[in-house]
């Protein structure tokens, strides 16, 4: 099975990055219907949501590396 990672930024207070995750999660999990090689196939997406609080003057490295570990499972 392919796994495959996806990643949104987003300027928000804390709060409501997570309410924004929660509602991710729990409205794109599930199962689809899509055509491959004109058959109809049914995948399963589980998502996985990740918050990452910069501070300020945190280097762009930092955000980099957690977003790294988060779609590696590192």
């Amino acid at each position: 099975m392919e796994r495959g990672g996806f990643i949104a930024l987003l300027s928000v207070e804390k709060p409501e990055a997570m309410a924004s995750a929660k509602r991710v999660a729990e409205h794109l999990s599930g199962d689809y219907a899509c055509l491959q090689w004109g058959k109809t196939v049914h995948p399963s997406l589980h998502v996985g949501v990740a918050v990452v609080d910069n501070q300020p003057g945190d280097p762009p490295e930092r955000t980099l590396k957690r977003i790294q570990e988060f779609l590696t499972g590192d």
